[in-house]
């Protein structure tokens, strides 16, 4: 049996990714027309509207490469596949990102219907993307490692619940901690969301923030969970080791969440969106991280 020239595998894989690329692309592009997404861009100054089209290129770069690594390293192919692409896009760059929108709209002030327009659009976009490229990357024929007995995720009730309940609360720490420690430093963003450039001592800050709503730290325990939940059929498809796992849930988290922001739009100003893109990607690296060590760990 002749092996395959390398230097053609590399050229193939290269030409399979530059076709996710633009794939991601048209999906940002149809998924706004149909949902009436890109009516926002009327609001946006001639200088912003040329920003948001470079972030588009960029975003869909970066997504569309991060995705592909996922799942050109997963053991599944076809439709189960393109579903967990579907959920793990849509839940990350959109659903759980417009969850936190929905908690602070007090400061953003977006309508009911301009939320239905930025889901609908995330949901067509992942809807698109998805199966197209998992077709484009060659991943509709089953995979050697399908065959392999898969160990992944293989935990007694207790152990879930133990590893569930770790996960959330890790959450919890990395949301506060990296929200002050990272956000809350701009003057800014403090300006924008109190009204106020006071900065208070981080343990004063907290009892304040609690005082003010004691609801906010259940909530984000129960994002903590759902955000362990799009991971976890990642994990168990994903054929790398720990170390590689870990890497990539990570990297998924964080680039796919936060790269968002980076969105000129009429709700949160440029000098806002940028400590919020260092907070996110600071953070959401870290619980990837974590999330992927914790549920590797045997």
């Amino acid at each position: 049996m002749q092996t395959a020239n390398p230097v053609l595998k590399v050229l193939g894989t290269s030409a399979r990714l530059f076709g996710a690329v633009v794939l991601m692309f048209v999906a940002f592009m149809v998924s706004s027309m149909i949902s009436g997404a890109d009516a926002a861009a009327a609001q946006l100054t001639p200088a912003e509207a040329q920003m948001s089209g470079m972030v588009v290129m960029l975003v869909s770069l970066t997504n569309a490469l991060v995705l592909s690594y996922l799942a050109l390293r997963s053991r599944w192919h076809g439709w189960k596949l393109a579903g967990t692409l579907f959920l793990f896009q849509f839940g990350i760059e959109t659903f759980m990102s417009q969850v936190e929108t929905v908690i602070f709209n007090d400061s953003l002030q977006m309508t009911t219907g301009q939320l239905v327009s930025t889901f609908a659009a995330g949901f067509f976009r992942a809807l698109i993307f998805a199966p197209l490229a998992v077709w484009m990357l060659g991943k509709t024929r089953k995979d050697e490692a399908a065959e392999l007995p898969n160990p992944r995720l293989v935990f007694s009730a207790g152990e879930w619940a133990k590893r569930l309940g770790i996960l959330a609360g890790l959450y919890v720490v990395v949301y506060f901690v990296f929200g002050y420690f990272v956000a809350w430093q701009s003057a800014e963003l403090r300006q924008f969301y109190t009204g106020s450039t006071d900065i208070l001592p981080f343990f004063t800050h907290m009892a304040g923030v609690l005082s003010d709503d004691p609801r906010l730290v259940l909530i984000q325990f129960v994002r903590g969970l759902m955000w362990v939940g799009l991971v976890l059929p990642v994990v168990r498809m994903f054929k790398g080791g720990m170390l590689e796992t870990c890497f990539a849930v990570a990297l998924s988290l964080s680039v796919l969440l936060a790269v968002f922001v980076l969105f000129p739009n009429p709700y949160m100003p440029e000098p806002v969106r940028t400590p919020h893109f260092y907070e996110l990607s600071s953070s959401m690296l870290t619980f990837g991280a974590l999330t992927g060590w914790i549920l590797m760990k045997k």
